[in-house]
């Protein structure tokens, strides 16, 4: 067995905190939820093989450099990514680096 181990940075929420709604998987095309968060959004497992209902997800905020306007290019597609969770998830986002363990 192998488990890896990535660093990531997500504007998003827990799992347990979301209600993805039937209309939503339907709208989106997916047969569940957890096909939304793998395929919608991005994920992170805070552990190897954990529930998904303690995954955080949204959306991937990659790494910048910081030059005469890298910092607001950054800033300005972390508040992107929050308001576009909100709309589609109806749920304040977050902006948070954790660990992604596969």
């Amino acid at each position: 067995m192998v488990i890896d181990i990535e660093g990531k940075m997500l504007v998003g929420e827990r799992v347990s905190k979301l209600n993805i709604s039937e209309e939503m998987l339907e709208q989106y095309d997916c047969e569940d939820e957890y096909e939304f968060y793998t395929e919608i959004l991005d994920y992170a497992s805070p552990y190897f093989d954990s529930d998904p209902e303690d995954w955080f997800v949204g959306y991937g905020i990659s790494n910048t450099s910081i030059g005469d306007d890298g910092w607001t290019v950054w800033v300005n597609r972390v508040e992107e990514a929050a308001k576009n969770f909100q709309r589609l998830t109806g749920v304040p986002a977050r902006l948070i680096g954790t660990q992604n363990v596969f």
